[in-house]
């Protein structure tokens, strides 16, 4: 998702919301998102789930927004 902030910049948000418990992980924040910084933190995401941890048996779906703007 996308924030302006009181200064008119937009900030691109990267969080992970788990659906059971309605808690919210934000993972990154950026002004000029890229590829590369996405799938980072998707990768940091994936080293730092622990299958019997927090999340219960692990993530079992994954939502993706596409908005275009």
């Amino acid at each position: 998702m996308h924030v302006e902030t009181v200064f008119l910049k937009r900030l691109y948000v990267f969080f992970v919301m788990e659906i059971k418990t309605r808690r919210v992980h934000v993972l990154g924040v950026t002004a000029h998102p890229t590829g590369a910084w996405v799938t980072q933190l998707a990768r940091n995401l994936l080293t730092d789930l622990d299958p019997a941890g927090a999340l219960g048996a692990g993530p079992r779906h994954l939502a993706l927004g596409r908005d275009p703007a």
